[in-house]
């Protein structure tokens, strides 16, 4: 089922479409189904997100190839927000290089959580070295 032509793209409503189905099973999308048969439910579900994603336009693919987008297209989010992030810290008078998000991609940032992943959560506490309350200003 997996399209012959390796430089076909993904369309647009296939994106929205997985990002549809994904939003309605979150815990497919993350990864984590929490079910006593969790591996087969993903499978119904993967299967059926295929055959959506399949009937809605060209290039069809198969379970893995589907899977392997939606990995692509998070590692991406991801990749997009850390180049983001460089281009803020960086000083200077060059021009920015931050690249906006599309309503598609702030739709899985949120879903996945991925400005946590990338900036950190502001509700952890502080990984390294234990401050035992010594003054370093001695």
């Amino acid at each position: 089922m997996e399209s012959n032509d390796k430089t076909a793209h993904t369309k647009l409503a296939q994106f929205e479409l997985m990002v549809d189905f994904m939003e309605e099973h979150p815990q497919l999308a993350k990864g984590q189904l929490k079910t006593s048969n969790a591996k087969a439910s993903a499978n119904i579900l993967w299967k059926r997100l295929m055959e959506d994603l399949n009937s809605c336009a060209q290039p069809t693919r198969d379970v893995a190839g589907w899977k392997r987008v939606w990995a692509d297209y998070k590692n991406h989010l991801k990749a997009k927000m850390r180049r983001n992030k460089q281009s803020n810290s960086n000083t200077g008078d060059g021009p920015s290089r931050y690249q906006h998000f599309t309503p598609v991609e702030e739709r899985v940032i949120q879903l996945m959580s991925i400005d946590e992943a990338v900036s950190g959560s502001s509700n952890s506490e502080r990984f390294g070295s234990v401050d035992c309350g010594v003054d370093h200003n001695m």
